[in-house]
């Protein structure tokens, strides 16, 4: 005699519910596993393009010797899909308001120049840029460009290094989470931060560096300690007088040394 199995609706209703159960546990896994490839794709492809550019840019000479990171964007135009540029006091309209770098947010209009990608000395601006993939990037170019690229390849993710530019690019585009090391990557960049323009030649950023001038010796060391980093003291013939226990002070530089003059 053959017998009819069947399921009560209680039993029904626990299958679903141990099915659900299990769904909510492993979806947001998978989901989450499957961006981060998307992210590494997507990053992997930018890396690579990227760096057959800039090869065969050096190639035609159009990599090392320029001036300026508008010109290697111009130039980099030619071998990328690139639909929009933006120079460096319209970036959010290339790329977004904000970035996450090593969990502190960092205001997009604040990245003004290469010293806000960690590159205190190339002395160039960041542009911003697209591309027909919906990649955005914020790039700065190095005037001591070698011409040297290489990709690096590791668990299927292309990488690039390079001392020609510094860039954080967006794979994602104007999505979020715009975050470091999920959507958000970059490219011979040492730090993505707000950097502070310091009138080193100011008398008042001295004078809080050095103190009182109650050692001329000191003070003479102090002051050409901070005159070091920058090449503005070749424009500074003299800091403005300051009147110092009823006499007048002033700092004066010539031939790369600077000194205090203190006149009672």
């Amino acid at each position: 005699m053959k017998k009819d199995f069947a399921f009560t609706l209680a039993e029904v209703l626990i299958t679903l519910a141990i099915i659900g159960v299990v769904a909510a546990m492993t979806i947001p896994t998978l989901v989450a596993n499957y961006q981060e490839k998307s992210w590494n794709t997507a990053a992997s492809v930018f890396n690579r393009n990227l760096g057959e550019s800039l090869r065969m840019m050096n190639v035609l000479n159009e990599l090392k010797g320029l001036e300026s990171s508008e010109q290697f964007v111009s130039n980099l135009s030619k071998y990328m899909k690139v639909t929009a540029t933006c120079d460096n006091t319209k970036l959010t309209n290339c790329f977004n308001n904000e970035v996450v770098w090593n969990n502190e947010t960092v205001a997009v209009s604040d990245i003004k120049t290469a010293k806000n990608l960690g590159k205190d000395d190339w002395g160039t601006n960041v542009v911003g840029l697209q591309l027909a993939n919906g990649t955005s990037a914020l790039v700065a170019y190095n005037p001591n460009c070698d011409g040297n690229v290489r990709h690096i390849t590791s668990d299927n993710n292309v990488g690039l290094t390079t001392e020609c530019v510094a860039i954080v690019f967006d794979t994602s585009g104007s999505k979020t989470p715009n975050m470091f090391g999920k959507d958000l990557r970059s490219v011979n960049v040492s730090s993505v931060a707000k950097v502070e323009d310091i009138d080193y030649t100011s008398w008042d950023y001295i004078r809080n560096q050095c103190g009182p001038i109650t050692n001329e010796t000191a003070t003479n060391s102090c002051i050409n300690a901070i005159l070091a980093t920058t090449d503005e003291w070749q424009d500074l013939p003299y800091i403005d007088d300051e009147v110092t226990g009823g006499g007048s002070t002033s700092i004066r530089c010539s031939d790369g040394a600077c000194w205090i003059h203190w006149e009672k």
